[in-house]
C-alpha cells in the first residue's frame, strides 16, 4: 500500500502547496491547509471535464491545478515588483512577508489578548524556565561615546541557542503533526490489518461501485455521479471528493484494487489531513503563554478521541464525511483569523479570503455534513467573541471600541439567520431521516461529556482533560471554541435524546437525524479545549519547579515539561481500556471470514476468479443486498446492480421475484434479454446488516431448471442461464 499512500498524499497536498505557497504562508499552515485547496481544484476539475468533453484523469485534474497554481504565482511576483517600485520600506515589507519565519518571534512572544501573559512580568517568566524572546544591553562606551537607546542583542549561549531552536513554535507544530499522525497511522493500519481488507458495511458498497463506475469512462462530477445508481435522467447532487482523489490515485498509479487504494486514502486523510488541521486549530487558540507547551501534547490529543477519525472508518462507512469533517479545523483557523480571534500567524487577509473560498468548496464537495458543522460552530465562536469584545471594549484599562463587537454580533446574527433559510433546503428528504433517537436526555449528556456518543465505552481520562480545558478556557479568555462545543453537545443530546418529530427533524434532519453523524463532531472542538487544559496544567508546574531549579536547568525546563506533558497524555489517553476496546470493534467492520458481513471469504474467493469464469463483457445478474454486486468493482464486469439503496429497474424488479422461473415464465427472460445479462451470481439469502428483505426470484437456483452450474466456492455460485438462451 506505500504506493498508493504515496499517490495519494502527493493529490492531496501538492495541488494545494502550489496556491498555500504563493500565498506566503508559513510551512506549517501551509501544509495544514493545502488539502483545502487541493480538494477544491480536484472536484471542480471532475465537474468540468465532462462538461469541456475531457474524459477524467490525471490531466484534467492536474491541468487546473497548474493553472489556478500559475495563477497564484503569477499574482505573487506581479504584487512583489509593486511593492519594490513604492521604495525600500515596501519592499523591506514584502521581503518579511515572502519570508514565513520572519515574524514568527514578535507574534509568538506574547500578544495584547493574551491575559495569562499580561500578568506576569518578564523576571516571573524567566523565574518559570521560559527565557524572553530577546534581550538588550546598552553597548560598550570602548566603541564610542554613549548613544541613548542603542541596544546590541546579548550574545546566547550554545544550550540557550538549542534552547531556542527547539521551542521555534514552527518545528513544535511540525512535530505535533507527526507525533499525531504516527499515531494515528498505527491506529488505522491495525484496525485496516492488511491493505486489501475491505470495509464490512452497508455504505462500501455504493463506494466501491461508485469509483469503479469512474475508471469505466463515466462522469466523476458531483452533479452525475448518483446516474449509476438513480433511475434513467434523474441523477442529483452527491459529493465525490473522495470518489474523485481515489479514481486519480488509481488512473495515476495503474492500479486496479479499489480497496487498497480506499484503504490508502482513509489512511492519508486520518494521519495527516486530520492532525495537519487539527494541530493549526490549536495552535491559532493556544495563547503565547501556553503555546510552546500545548503543541505536543495537542498532536496526542488528535489521535485520542475514538470519535473521530476512527469513527468514520467503522461506521456505515462514512468516507465522504470521514473527508469532510478532516478538512473542518483548517477552515475554523481561516474562520478566526477572519473574525480576529485567537492568533493571526502571519496568515495576510488574501489567504483568509481565497482559502476561505476554496475551503468552502472543497468541503462542500467532500460532504455538506462537514460545512453545516461548520456553520453550527461558527455562530457561537462570533457570538462568544462578541461578548468578549464588548467586555474589553468597556473595560477602563483597555482601549477599545464597540466596532469589533458590532461586527461581530452582525457575523452571528447573519450566519444564524442564513444557517436557519438554508437548513430545510439542503436537509435530505424525509425518507432519508430514518434514525430514531438513541438515549434519553439526561443519557445523552452523559455520553457527550464523557465522549461515549458512538455506544463504546466511557472515556473517563478524556472527560477529565476536556473540564480542565474549559477553566482554561475561560481563565485565559479564549472561551469561543467552549461555545462551539457546547452548541455541538445540544445538537447531539437533540438528535440523540429528543423524541422523534418535526422539531428533531428541523434542527438535526441536516445529519440525517442519524445520532453517529453529529457525535464525530464532537471531537473537534474538544482537542483544542483539552489541549489548552493540558498546557494551563504544564505552566503552572513550570511555575513551581522553575524558581527552585538553577538557571542552566531552567531554560530547558519548559521543553522538558512539554515532552513529559506529551507522554502523560498520551499514558491516560492511549493505555486505557476505552481506547483499546474502541480498536478491537473497529478491526471486526474489517473481518473477513464465513460471518462477514457484506462478503465471505468463500464469495470473495468465487469473485476472484469470476474473469476466468466470464468473459469480460458479460453482464452479470447480482443482487446488491447479499453482496453480489461486489463482483463489479472487484472485476470491473458489469452487474445488473449497484447499491442496495439504487433504483430498481422493471428488470430488476422481475430478477428479484422471479428469476428462478426463467424456464416457464417468457417475461423473465425479455428482462435478462434487455439486460444482456447471461450469468447470475447465488450468494444465498444473507443480507447485509442482517436486513429483512426476501427475494424470491434468488431462492435455490441451484435446483431450478435453465441455470447450469458454472463455478462455486461454499455456498456461493456462478450460474449460466441456459434457459433464455436462443
Amino acid at each position: 500500500m506505500l504506493i498508493p499512500f504515496a499517490v495519494t498524499t502527493a493529490w492531496l497536498f501538492v495541488p494545494g502547496l502550489v496556491c498555500t505557497t504563493a500565498l506566503r504562508l508559513r510551512p506549517a499552515h501551509a501544509w495544514g491547509l493545502a488539502p483545502l485547496f487541493s480538494l477544491a481544484l480536484i472536484s471542480v476539475a471532475a465537474i468540468l471535464a465532462p462538461m469541456a468533453g475531457i474524459g477524467w484523469g490525471p490531466l484534467p485534474a492536474g491541468g487546473l491545478a497548474v493553472l489556478v497554481g500559475a495563477l497564484f504565482w503569477a499574482v505573487r511576483v506581479i504584487s512583489s515588483r509593486l511593492r519594490r517600485r513604492r521604495g525600500p520600506a515596501a519592499a523591506d515589507e514584502a521581503a518579511e512577508a515572502d519570508d514565513p519565519l520572519a515574524a514568527d518571534a514578535p507574534e509568538d512572544a506574547g500578544t495584547s489578548d493574551d491575559a495569562e501573559a499580561s500578568e506576569r512580568t518578564e523576571a516571573s517568566v524567566e523565574a518559570s524556565g521560559a527565557a524572553p524572546a530577546a534581550r538588550i544591553e546598552r553597548a560598550p562606551e570602548a566603541e564610542g561615546p554613549p548613544r541613548t537607546g542603542t541596544a546590541v542583542p546579548r550574545r546566547r549561549t550554545p544550550g540557550a541557542r538549542a534552547v531556542s531552536i527547539l521551542t521555534s513554535v514552527e518545528l513544535l507544530t511540525i512535530l505535533a503533526m507527526v507525533i499525531g499522525g504516527v499515531l494515528l497511522a498505527r491506529t488505522v493500519t491495525g484496525v485496516i490489518g492488511v491493505p486489501d481488507a475491505l470495509s464490512q458495511t452497508f455504505d462500501n458498497i455504493f463506494h466501491q461501485n461508485a469509483v469503479r463506475y469512474i475508471l469505466d469512462g463515466a462522469s466523476a462530477s458531483s452533479l452525475d455521479l448518483l446516474s449509476m445508481t438513480a433511475s434513467p435522467g434523474d441523477s442529483t447532487f452527491y459529493p465525490a471528493a473522495w470518489h474523485d482523489t481515489v479514481s486519480l490515485v488509481l488512473l495515476t498509479t495503474g492500479g486496479d484494487s479499489i480497496v487498497v487504494a480506499t484503504n490508502a486514502m482513509a489512511l492519508a486523510v486520518c494521519a495527516l489531513v486530520w492532525p495537519a488541521g487539527i494541530v493549526l486549530l490549536c495552535r491559532a487558540v493556544l495563547p503565547s503563554s501556553l503555546l510552546r507547551l500545548g503543541l505536543l501534547p495537542a498532536g496526542v490529543l488528535a489521535a485520542s478521541f475514538p470519535l473521530f477519525p476512527l469513527l468514520f472508518i467503522v461506521f456505515g462507512v462514512l468516507y465522504p464525511n470521514l473527508l469532510g469533517l478532516s478538512l473542518l479545523p483548517g477552515m475554523l483557523v481561516l474562520v478566526l483569523r477572519f473574525l480576529r480571534i485567537g492568533r493571526r500567524d502571519g496568515i495576510s487577509w488574501t489567504a483568509v479570503v481565497v482559502g476561505g473560498l476554496m475551503g468552502s468548496i472543497g468541503m462542500s464537495l467532500a460532504h455538506p455534513n462537514a460545512s453545516m458543522s461548520l456553520v453550527a460552530m461558527v455562530i457561537p465562536i462570533a457570538a462568544v467573541g462578541a461578548v468578549g469584545a464588548l467586555l474589553r471594549a468597556a473595560h477602563p484599562r483597555v482601549r477599545g471600541t464597540v466596532l469589533p463587537v458590532l461586527l461581530l454580533a452582525a457575523g452571528a446574527y447573519g450566519l444564524f439567520a442564513g444557517a436557519r433559510a438554508i437548513w430545510p433546503i439542503i436537509r435530505p428528504p424525509e425518507e432519508a431521516l430514518t434514525w430514531p433517537p438513541s438515549s434519553s436526555i439526561p443519557e445523552a449528556i452523559g455520553r457527550a461529556l464523557t465522549f461515549d456518543a458512538a455506544a463504546g465505552m466511557p472515556a473517563w481520562s478524556l472527560m477529565v482533560l476536556l473540564l480542565m480545558g474549559a477553566y482554561a478556557a475561560v481563565r485565559v479568555r479564549r472561551a469561543e471554541l467552549l461555545g462551539a462545543w457546547v452548541v455541538v453537545v445540544y445538537l447531539w443530546v437533540a438528535i440523540s435524546g429528543w423524541e422523534d418529530g418535526e422539531a428533531r427533524t428541523a434542527l438535526v434532519g441536516v445529519w440525517y437525524n442519524d445520532p453517529y453523524r453529529l457525535a464525530a463532531v464532537l471531537a473537534i472542538p474538544a482537542v483544542p479545549i483539552a489541549a489548552l487544559g493540558v498546557a494551563l496544567l504544564t505552566r503552572r508546574t513550570a511555575d513551581v519547579l522553575g524558581p527552585l531549579l538553577p538557571r542552566a536547568p531552567r531554560r530547558a525546563l519548559w521543553p522538558l515539561l512539554a515532552i513529559v506533558a506529551s507522554v502523560l497524555t498520551l499514558q491516560v489517553t492511549h493505555d486505557t481500556d476505552w481506547m483499546r476496546f474502541a480498536e478491537r470493534s473497529a478491526g471486526w467492520s474489517y473481518r473477513l471470514d464465513e460471518k462477514s458481513n457484506v462478503l465471505t471469504a468463500d464469495e470473495l474467493a468465487l469473485i476472484e476468479r469470476l474473469p476466468a469464469s466470464v468473459p469480460q463483457d458479460a453482464v452479470i445478474i447480482t443482487n446488491a443486498w447479499n453482496g453480489s454486486s461486489m463482483a463489479y468493482p472487484y472485476t470491473g464486469i458489469a452487474t445488473t446492480s449497484h447499491h442496495t439503496l439504487e433504483y430498481a429497474s422493471p428488470q430488476d424488479q422481475m430478477f428479484e421475484q422471479h428469476l428462478r422461473e426463467a424456464s416457464t415464465n417468457p417475461e423473465v427472460c425479455a428482462a435478462v434479454q434487455d439486460t444482456g445479462a447471461d450469468y447470475v451470481l447465488d450468494f444465498g439469502s444473507e443480507n447485509v446488516n442482517s436486513s429483512p428483505w426476501d427475494f424470491p426470484g434468488f431462492h435455490d437456483l441451484g435446483d431450478a431448471p435453465g441455470f447450469t452450474l458454472v463455478d462455486s466456492e461454499g455456498e456461493a455460485a456462478l450460474y449460466r442461464i441456459d434457459a433464455c438462451s436462443p
